[in-house]
Parts: C-alpha cells; sequence; structure tokens
C-alpha cells in the first residue's frame, strides 16, 4: 500500500480499531431493502424468502467476523447502538411484517416475535454452522428458509 505500519496505526488509533476496521460487517443490505415497505407485488411469503435468503449471504461472512471480533476482544470496545445491526433488523422485519398484516397477506400475530423466530433462527443456524466447521449449501438454505417462512407467516 506504501504506508508504513507506523503511518497506519496513527492514522486508525489502534490495533483493534484497525482490525474492527477490517472486519466488522457492515449494516445488512436486508435492512434497506424491508425499510422500502411491503410490496403487494409478489406474495408476501416469497418475498419473505428472498429477504431471509440474502441475509444468508450475509451471514456466511458476517458470522466469523463477529466471532473472531469477539474473542480478540475487539468487538465489545468498537460495537456502539447505532450499529446495533439485529436490533434494527428485527425492527425493519416486524414493520415489514405489520405492513404485510395489514393487507391480509400474512397471518395475524404478533411481528415483533415472528421477526425474532425468522431471524433467530437464522442466526443459529449459521452459528452453529460456523461452530461446527460446517456450510450449509445455497439450495439447502433455500429449502429450509421457505419451510421456516411457511410455518410462520402463513395464515390459519
Amino acid at each position: 500500500l506504501g504506508v508504513t505500519a507506523a503511518a497506519l496505526f496513527h492514522r486508525v488509533g489502534s490495533k483493534n480499531q484497525l482490525l474492527a476496521m477490517a472486519l466488522e460487517p457492515s449494516e445488512p443490505p436486508v435492512i434497506a431493502l424491508m425499510r422500502g415497505g411491503y410490496s403487494r407485488g409478489a406474495p408476501a411469503d416469497a418475498q419473505m424468502v428472498d429477504f431471509l435468503v440474502g441475509m444468508t449471504n450475509y451471514l456466511d461472512t458476517a458470522v466469523a467476523s463477529i466471532f473472531c471480533l469477539r474473542e480478540g476482544g475487539v468487538l465489545q470496545e468498537t460495537q456502539t447502538n447505532n450499529k446495533n445491526y439485529p436490533v434494527k433488523l428485527r425492527q425493519a422485519m416486524a414493520k415489514w411484517l405489520k405492513e404485510a398484516q395489514a393487507q391480509g397477506d400474512v397471518r395475524s400475530g404478533d411481528a415483533r416475535i415472528m421477526a425474532e423466530a425468522l431471524m433467530g433462527t437464522i442466526e443459529i443456524r449459521f452459528t452453529v454452522a460456523y461452530l461446527k466447521h460446517k456450510k450449509h449449501s445455497r439450495s439447502s438454505n433455500r429449502a429450509f428458509i421457505t419451510s421456516l417462512v411457511r410455518e410462520i407467516l402463513q395464515r390459519r
């Protein structure tokens, strides 16, 4: 890069800040998509499957980065409230679900609980896979997510 280590650390401040800048996951793109609101253009369950499949791409790398930062003691030092992506994601998802419920396209119920069930399940799936040094295929992720969404969102 043509930058000395001393110059880099002077600019960044600390090794932990440098690691955080390199490894800390950015905001999941699905948050912006969900903030766009529910669209009646496609079935609600298909839209949710697409959102969650998009999250699998994000979680595939984010889980490893988060573990690395946490075990290195960097995450607690750098994490701020404005970067609390899990909370932002669940809020955006709950809002989206409420909009879909208002249209009658998703079963009624507590949208916050539904969002937590969807995201918590996906997050733990990727966390366990990381801990077991295993990866799920794209097709198995899509099949799992499709079943999960059907169970949680279907109108009864």
